[in-house]
């Protein structure tokens, strides 16, 4: 899943020009974070997603519209 995400990050978001790649980049970090040695298969299973909006420590760190903004880059990514 790491893997995945760095490439999303280097073939569509830095491309795209956006103006918060650092905040995008920041986002990505968690996801690799919680997600990073899963297979992407795994996302299939709602338990895990779940996991990662009640169990993560960036869930618990930050508000729930940045929660939904990182959940948008791994649906987007996938």
């Amino acid at each position: 899943m790491a893997a995945f995400l760095d490439a999303y990050f280097e073939r569509h978001l830095r491309p795209a020009g956006i103006r918060s790649l650092d905040s995008a980049a920041g986002r990505i970090k968690a996801l690799k974070q919680y997600f990073g040695d899963l297979p992407i298969r795994s996302l299939e299973d709602p338990d895990v997603v779940n996991g990662f909006k009640t169990r993560s420590e960036y869930a618990r760190r930050v508000q729930i519209a940045t929660l939904h903004k990182a959940l948008a880059i791994l649906r987007a990514s996938t």
